[in-house]
C-alpha cells in the first residue's frame, strides 16, 4: 500500500501569522486537530491542538493576540505519495505532522487515524491490550486546574489524561478539549466570607477553571485482555484519540493510536 493510497488531500493550512483565535475557530468548524503553516508557499512547520494548549499555558489567560509563528512547531517531515505506507509508520507515529509532496508540489497529509484505519489487517490479533497500553499513566483529579493539565501534558509529551475521583475514572482530558476551552473560558472570582477575631469579612479569591469543567463523559474504557485490533476498531469507531484501560474501575493504562500503529506487521 502506497501513501497515496491514504493520503488527507482535505488539508486546511494557516499561515505565521494568523492568530490562534483564528486557529481555535477552525478547529470548531472543521473538527481538525493539525495544520500545516505555509509561508510564501514553503512549508515551514505545523500547529496542532497540543501547541494551542500550550499557548494557554504562557499567557495564564486570552491568547487571542497570540500568533501562529509563536507556538508553532517545526517537527514536521515531508514523504513521497510513491513510499510504502508500511515505511513511514514511524514518520507518522512521531511527527506532528507528515506532508505528502511530489516535486516541491503539496498533495495533502497522513495521520495517524488515516494509517490505522488502513492498516488495520495487519495488527497482530493474537495480543491483548495489556500487551501494548502504557503502563504508568499519568492521571489528574478533576478539582485541579486546566494549567497543572497542561503542566502534566508537556512534562510528558502526551495529550491525553484520565480524570480520576477517589480512585475511579470520571472522565477524559486532551489537548484539544483545552484548546478549545482556553478561548472562551476565564479564570473565576469567587466572593466569600472569612472568619477571624475581629468577625466575617468579604474576601475574593482567583480560581482558574478546573479540568472537571471540560472534561469529557462518558469515558471509553477497556478491558486489559481485550483483543488489540478490536481495541483498534472501537478507538475508530468512536472516533476518540485514546481508550483508557480500566480494571474494578481502577485505571491500569491508556491505549493511544501510536501504540497500535507500533503493533502493525512488517
Amino acid at each position: 500500500m502506497k501513501v497515496f493510497d491514504v493520503l488527507n488531500d482535505s488539508v486546511v493550512s494557516v499561515s505565521p501569522t494568523d492568530s490562534l483565535a483564528h486557529v481555535r475557530r477552525l478547529l470548531l468548524r472543521y473538527d481538525i486537530t493539525k495544520f500545516p503553516v505555509f509561508d510564501n508557499g514553503l512549508l515551514v512547520g505545523a500547529v496542532t491542538e497540543m501547541e494551542v494548549a500550550k499557548a494557554f499555558d504562557l499567557t495564564r489567560g486570552p491568547i487571542d493576540a497570540v500568533t501562529v509563528d509563536q507556538v508553532m512547531t517545526d517537527n514536521v517531515v515531508a514523504v513521497s505519495p510513491t513510499d510504502e505506507l508500511i515505511d513511514v509508520l514511524p514518520e507518522i507515529t512521531k511527527r506532528a505532522l507528515v506532508a505528502v509532496q511530489d516535486k516541491n508540489e503539496f498533495l495533502g497529509i497522513v495521520t495517524k487515524t488515516d494509517a490505522l484505519r488502513a492498516m488495520i489487517g495487519n495488527i497482530d490479533t493474537g495480543k491483548p491490550v495489556s500487551s501494548v497500553h502504557t503502563v504508568n499513566v499519568k492521571k489528574i483529579r478533576p478539582e485541579q486546574s486546566l494549567f497543572k493539565a497542561v503542566k502534566l501534558m508537556k512534562e510528558n509529551k502526551i495529550k491525553h489524561l484520565p480524570v480520576v475521583s477517589d480512585n475511579s475514572v470520571v472522565g477524559i482530558v486532551s489537548a484539544k478539549d483545552i484548546a478549545l476551552a482556553s478561548f472562551g473560558l476565564r479564570p473565576k472570582k469567587i466572593t466569600f466570607l472569612r472568619y477571624s477575631d475581629t468577625g466575617p469579612r468579604r474576601a475574593v479569591r482567583i480560581v482558574p477553571q478546573t479540568v472537571g469543567g471540560i472534561m469529557r463523559t462518558p469515558v471509553e474504557t477497556v478491558s486489559p485482555k481485550l483483543n488489540v485490533r478490536k481495541a483498534a476498531n472501537r478507538l475508530l469507531g468512536k472516533g476518540v484519540g485514546s481508550l483508557v484501560v480500566t480494571e474494578k474501575s481502577k485505571v491500569v493504562g491508556l491505549v493511544t493510536k501510536t501504540d497500535l500503529l507500533h503493533l502493525v506487521k512488517q
